[in-house]
């Protein structure tokens, strides 16, 4: 019979990490209205599924605010 061994686990079952493997996000707090809000979290989830097509659509927003066209 061979042995397994388990990785040793955290506090909350999950597999320890050595810190030189960690990948870290950092955690970051904005202020918005709520009306504002929700719009950041259908961008979020957008960002997280096609992030090269968000760069693309804020290089359109951002040369509007640069006196670009006014319509799609």
């Amino acid at each position: 019979m061979t042995e397994t061994k388990e990785q040793p686990k955290g506090k909350r079952g999950r597999p320890r990490v050595a810190p030189e493997d960690r990948n870290w996000r950092e955690g970051h707090q904005i202020k918005a209205y709520p009306h504002e809000y929700e719009i950041i979290k259908r961008f979020i989830l957008l960002v997280r599924k096609h992030p090269e097509r968000c760069e693309k659509v804020l290089e359109i927003l951002e040369s509007w605010e640069e006196g670009g066209k006014e319509e799609w």
